[in-house]
């Protein structure tokens, strides 16, 4: 797995990755549980992995970027489900 932190490329795009994270960690969601703790924890994988060279702990982060937007797709698609049923 060293594959992820090594290279100009994979460096990049570690950091685009950090840079994600961070816009999904600044979303207004103060109110709903985990939306700050996900991508929290996304940043500390991707920065503990990038700074040790741990390749695993890299792809944990990756992971746990895709459960904050697959969490945050399930939020917005309940929000919608709700205001329609509202409305109708």
């Amino acid at each position: 797995m060293v594959e992820l932190t090594n290279g100009t490329v994979m460096n990049r795009l570690n950091g685009l990755a950090l840079i994600g994270a961070g816009a999904l960690l600044m979303l207004p969601l103060s109110l709903v549980p985990f939306s700050n703790t996900l991508p929290g924890i996304a940043i500390l994988l991707l920065s503990t992995g990038i700074s040790q060279r741990d390749g695993l702990v890299v792809a944990g982060g990756y992971v746990m970027i895709v459960l904050t937007i697959v969490y945050f797709a399930a939020l917005a698609l309940l929000a919608y489900g709700v205001g329609a049923s509202l409305l109708a």
